[in-house]
């Protein structure tokens, strides 16, 4: 997932008002080994932040800023380094919540190094969630075998104990130890979503109303057992026996005990939501011009370059019709058929003929012909004149073609000709940063603002740049490295080890299938940034996206080169979570610009895989997806149409994600003809030829009506 700055930036044609007065002058540039200096200082900060010693790099930041006082070398970081010493500051007075403050029951024993608990719950529940006269479920997550023990002067007249709550929602048990007094048996039941719960143990039951008890549930690893004042009531399987919580529906007894090994994650995540509440409070009281020297704050004087670009879209200056509009906003949308058949219709009364030439070769760019837009960029700057947004445009082409050097140097010309115009700042800087040329994008900020007056500008790409280097700022942080992949994280060391054993599991399986993939041991490691909690999660990806991700589990960001994912409760679900989005990673690195349908497809394809004769094997069946592309066969595109498409993937992501697994999973255990073509395909976008380009290679002397044929065959024989 890209960051927005490196989206969208050809949208609705906007007029840009050239701002300020021709530009002023330079300040004196610095000698180039001072601002190194800085640099370099600026980095061993940013290692004591990463090492949690708050107080040390705030100390750090503020001598170097003293050593390097007055600089704009500086100053053109100053956002970045209000948020260091924020950061700093914030953690060195931050109170970080006590289990105790956690949890309303008394712990009689907790080892944090085993995860081993032991809570006393006698009248305080305020810390399970739920409604009054609803289920109320305990926050802790138990991981393996647990024991849930009720004990009271009176049993009630009856007792329901839900156990193995999935967090998720999606599984659950209830052991009742029903009454004698009334016939009610005891009994265990299993249920999942909203179905009617399935009865799988009964025994008759030994409780009496007003009697004293002691009601014993043990949850061992593979066996449920009952007992009641000491006494075995029944026995049953135990089933998916991965994480598990409990609940009540009503207190019943004077006291309840729980006592098991916990999943680390279930207080990280409370303690992230705790320290989330300080930080806003922080955040209204923390004054920065309190905090730094005020020439921090100060900018040279130095007027904004004016821009020469009148209009996003180019030979707008004479307006268009609202038809032209409606095209530019479906490309927007992602409705690509859409737009492509509204724009063959517009003449010179709805736009200029550059303006509609312009408008097409963004299509083609969206709907992945960049060929075709090149061909059309080309010829609106063959004139000579200065069109930067088509030179932007014919550098995403270009990209797209497999051709980034030639894309950069397009942007370069772009930068000599309209420096004022801050797009071209916005897609140079991203692009250098999807080519690894992380100080190159930094310099590209540093001279917009220094040389050209974009301060505020490129505040965003700042940002941007600071997050590819820091990562998330947390109160504790582990981490562990294997041979390909540095895994950190906020929850414990163990949880980075076993990332990287799943991360190292999957690349050996995908080297060893992919054999012709050579490895370049001269990269650095993946970095992958696991979160104890959904919140810091979010919060992250609202400083490198702009807004929060919903209903994501992780993302990769191929400018950031990070990995993101968050603790799920349930391990299954992160360990899919982590091969889809580390697969991601792994393609980002090796290929240059794959069809989204064959990224995203593979990823599903990938993310089930189960160890079988003792390698790892994707391709497992898709239930769930054969279920979407059935309900919505009607309006799926024709698999060539998906094949060759553009970038609308998104916009229909249900049907799309269903329909890339299925397209994958017959080109790898489809027909022989066609599962060679999957090879070729591989082969051809390795080798860095433009994705359309290689896509005709592949599928050359495809009878589509055929292949069609066989694709929905293949999909009804999977069982």
């Amino acid at each position: 997932m890209l960051s927005k700055i490196a989206i969208g930036l050809f949208a609705l044609p906007v007029a840009v008002a050239a701002q300020g007065a021709p530009a002023q002058p330079a300040p004196t540039q610095p000698a180039p080994s001072q601002e190194a200096a800085f640099d370099t200082g600026l980095a061993a900060v940013h290692a004591q932040i990463q090492k949690a010693k708050w107080n040390d790099a705030r100390t750090a930041l503020l001598e170097l800023l003293r050593a390097h006082s007055n600089q704009a070398y500086v100053q053109a970081q100053c956002d970045a380094i209000v948020s260091d010493l924020r950061t700093c500051a914030f953690y060195a007075a931050a109170k970080v919540p006590k289990l105790s403050t956690l949890i309303t029951g008394k712990i009689a024993s907790y080892d944090e190094r085993s995860q081993k608990i032991k809570v006393v719950y006698d009248d305080s529940f305020t810390d399970w969630k739920g409604e009054k006269d609803e289920l109320l479920v305990n926050p802790l997550v138990f991981a393996g075998g647990y024991t849930i023990t009720a004990t009271g002067k009176s049993y009630p007249g009856d007792l329901d104990v839900a156990f193995d709550l999935d967090p998720m929602g999606d599984g659950w048990f209830v052991a009742s130890f029903g009454s004698a007094d009334f016939s009610h048996d005891a009994a265990i039941s299993q249920g999942g979503g909203e179905g009617e719960p399935r009865l799988i143990a009964r025994a008759d039951s030994p409780a009496r109303s007003g009697k004293p008890f002691t009601a014993v549930l043990r949850i061992g690893d593979d066996r449920i057992k009952m007992l009641f004042d000491n006494k075995p009531v029944l026995e049953a399987k135990r089933t998916n026996a991965e994480f598990g919580q409990v609940g009540i529906w009503k207190v019943k007894g004077d006291q309840l005990v729980l006592e098991g090994r916990i999943e680390p994650s279930c207080l990280q995540s409370r303690i992230d939501e705790e320290l989330g509440k300080q930080r806003e409070e922080f955040d209204k009281a923390f004054v920065p011009k309190k905090e730094l020297p005020a020439w921090l704050f100060e900018r040279p004087e130095l007027k904004r370059t004016p821009t020469k670009t009148e209009s996003h879209v180019p030979g707008l200056e004479r307006g268009c019709s609202r038809a032209f509009e409606a095209v530019m906003q479906s490309i927007a949308e992602g409705k690509l058929v859409e737009a492509s058949a509204a724009i063959a219709k517009l003449g010179d009364q709805d736009a200029s003929p550059v303006a509609r030439s312009f408008v097409e070769a963004l299509l083609h760019v969206r709907a992945g012909r960049p060929e075709s837009a090149d061909t059309i960029c080309g010829r609106l700057l063959a004139g000579g004149t200065p069109m930067t947004p088509a030179r932007l445009l014919r550098a995403r082409a270009l990209e797209a073609m497999g051709r980034p050097a030639e894309a950069i140097a397009e942007l370069e010309t772009a930068m000599r000709d309209d420096p004022g115009y801050v797009p071209v700042h916005e897609q140079l800087c991203v692009m250098l940063m999807r080519h690894n040329r992380v100080a190159d994008a930094r310099r590209v900020v540093r001279e917009a603002k220094t040389k050209h007056g974009l301060w505020k500008e490129t505040a965003a790409l700042e940002h941007m740049l600071a997050m590819a280097a820091r990562g998330p700022n947390w109160p504790r942080r582990f981490s562990f490295c294997s041979t390909h992949y540095e895994v950190v994280s906020d929850i414990d060391s163990k949880v980075c080890f076993d990332a990287c054993q799943i991360l190292e599991a999957s690349y050996a399986n995908l080297m060893s299938q992919l054999t012709w993939i050579k490895e370049d041991k001269s990269l650095p490691r993946f970095r992958v940034f696991l979160f104890s909690g959904e919140n810091g999660y979010q919060e992250y990806n609202k400083a490198i996206l702009g807004e929060a991700v919903p209903h994501s589990a992780g993302l990769y960001t191929p400018v950031l080169k990070q990995l993101l994912i968050w603790n799920l409760p349930r391990r299954e679900d992160m360990v899919r979570t982590i091969r889809h989005e580390g697969f991601h990673q792994f393609l980002d690195r090796i290929m240059e610009n794959p069809p989204t349908w064959l990224n995203e497809g593979t990823a599903e394809y990938w993310e089930t895989a189960t160890r079988t004769q003792g390698r790892m094997q994707g391709g497992q069946v898709r239930t769930d997806h054969i279920a979407t592309l059935m309900r919505s066969k009607k309006s799926l595109p024709k698999l060539r149409d998906f094949v060759y498409g553009g970038d609308d993937f998104y916009v229909y992501a249900q049907q799309r994600y269903a329909q890339a697994w299925a397209l994958v999973h017959f080109l790898r255990k489809g027909p022989p003809v066609h599962t060679a073509r999957f090879d070729k395909l591989w082969g051809e976008l390795r080798a860095a030829k433009s994705t359309h380009k290689a896509l005709d290679v592949a599928f050359a002397g495809v009878d589509w009506d055929k292949f069609e044929q066989e694709f929905w065959q293949h999909l009804a024989s999977l069982k």
